[in-house]
């Protein structure tokens, strides 16, 4: 397996987001309406100067494996620089032959060379197996956010 780790380009925005909306479905998300589709494809698109905001692309053999996307924000409690990883995604066909690692330790180095002093990436709290792939990485269950995305009563306004 020849693995090579490349910025993303202007060619591999399409097909990223394609890939990006095959993992929002295969985690249970629906399908990225249009809006959502340019939302995301903007998204990669801040990405090209690789300043604040950075996609990786993976491909194994010269085919497209995966893609990370990560930024540099700051800590809400110091203000420091803060590495967060927004998406991670490998095909199936190519998960546990350490695609996902190798992203993930290609991102964090970026981050490292932006200043980021901690690393946050988000995951679902019953995948046992993506817990399991954060904690052997080093980024460990430090807190669980609660979220309400119910909007209020339009009488409660």
């Amino acid at each position: 397996m020849n693995l090579t780790i490349r910025l993303i380009t202007d060619d591999d925005l399409d097909y990223v987001t394609d890939m990006w909306d095959r993992h929002v479905s295969e985690v249970g998300g629906a399908a990225f309406d249009p809006e959502t589709r340019m939302h995301i494809f903007g998204g990669l698109c801040r990405c090209l100067p690789a300043i604040t905001s950075v996609c990786y692309v993976a491909d194994v053999d010269g085919v497209t494996a995966g893609f990370i996307v990560g930024a540099i924000t700051k800590h809400p409690k110091d203000g420091s620089p803060l590495g967060e990883i927004e998406e991670l995604y490998v095909k199936p066909n190519h998960r546990r032959s350490k695609v996902a690692t190798g992203l993930v330790h290609t991102l964090t180095d970026w981050m490292r060379e932006k200043g980021a002093v901690a690393v946050r990436a988000q995951s679902q709290l019953d995948s046992t197996q993506t817990r399991a792939f954060w904690s052997a990485l080093g980024i460990s269950v430090d807190s669980v956010p609660i979220s309400d995305l119910t909007l209020p009563p339009d009488d409660a306004q």
